[in-house]
């Protein structure tokens, strides 16, 4: 199989039951394979490095490409890397707003975004 991309997948089932899994694209079908899987009430934090491209064990890592790194924290902490700092802030927004909707109102931490950020989050 060719190198697959991963990918964390929000899911809101039948009876209003949401989930998180972390899961990989198939290159060869486009098909996803889902590898974990976590309730939402199991996210505790999402966080932005911004600011500090030095939190990742990236070689390569430049500013430019730190705004566009995340943390998720379930169970433990997951990295990821989204395309564009827009679709970064995109994301959060909506993983944000899922979370708040389907846990009766809780929130969770978000680390490490500017002020500007979170204003673009609308939270």
């Amino acid at each position: 199989m060719d190198q697959e991309a991963t990918f964390i997948i929000v899911s809101i089932g039948k009876f209003g039951i949401v989930e998180v899994h972390k899961a990989y694209e198939n290159l060869e079908d486009g098909s996803f394979i889902i590898q974990n899987t976590w309730k939402i009430e199991q996210l505790e934090s999402i966080e932005s490095f911004t600011n500090d491209a030095t939190a990742y064990s990236v070689a390569d890592a430049s500013e430019a490409q730190s705004d566009r790194y995340l943390t998720v924290t379930l169970d433990e902490c997951y990295n990821w890397i989204a395309h564009s700092r827009i679709e970064k802030n995109h994301f959060t927004a909506k993983f944000y707003a899922q979370y708040k909707v389907f846990t009766g109102g809780r929130t969770i931490a978000l680390l490490g975004f500017r002020p500007r950020e979170l204003i673009f989050l609308r939270l």
